[in-house]
């Protein structure tokens, strides 16, 4: 009876930690920056990428607050919040919290004012927005 509450509870206790929230490490102390290297329509593979209508990058902070800036033509939008993040299988997950910033700038497929970004494993951050016919986005450390 013994043996299988301990193996309950390293069962539990190795659940816990792999879904823990974890915080980033970054490459200097003032955070990190991720510049949008490519767009495209839909997230069927092989579809075609479109030319960059604009730049757009986001800023993550180490006191877990980011920023987000998109420039196209004579237009600048900016938004900020917190973000946390979740390490998986697939790779780190942001999750990001908007405040007071335009929905327009806010990839979600829930219409409120969350994000979630994927680091995989091949150091390439990507959106989720396409999983609902957003566009599909990949972005590179700076």
């Amino acid at each position: 009876m013994k043996t299988i509450q301990l193996l309950t509870a390293v069962i539990i206790s190795t659940l816990l930690f792999s879904c823990k929230e974890s915080k980033p490490v970054y490459a200097n102390e003032n955070g990190e920056t991720w510049e949008l290297i490519t767009m495209q329509r839909g997230s069927l593979a092989g579809a075609e990428s479109q030319p960059l209508p604009y730049q757009e990058h986001y800023e993550f902070l180490v006191d877990m607050t980011f920023k987000k800036n998109r420039d196209e033509k004579d237009t600048s939008l900016s938004g900020s919040g917190t973000y946390k993040t979740n390490t998986t299988e697939e790779g780190i997950y942001y999750n990001l919290s908007y405040k007071n910033t335009a929905p327009s700038l806010i990839g979600s497929c829930t219409g409120n004012k969350t994000e979630t970004l994927l680091l995989k494993p091949d150091g390439k951050l990507q959106n989720s927005w396409a999983m609902c016919d957003g566009p599909f986005k990949v972005y590179v450390k700076q």
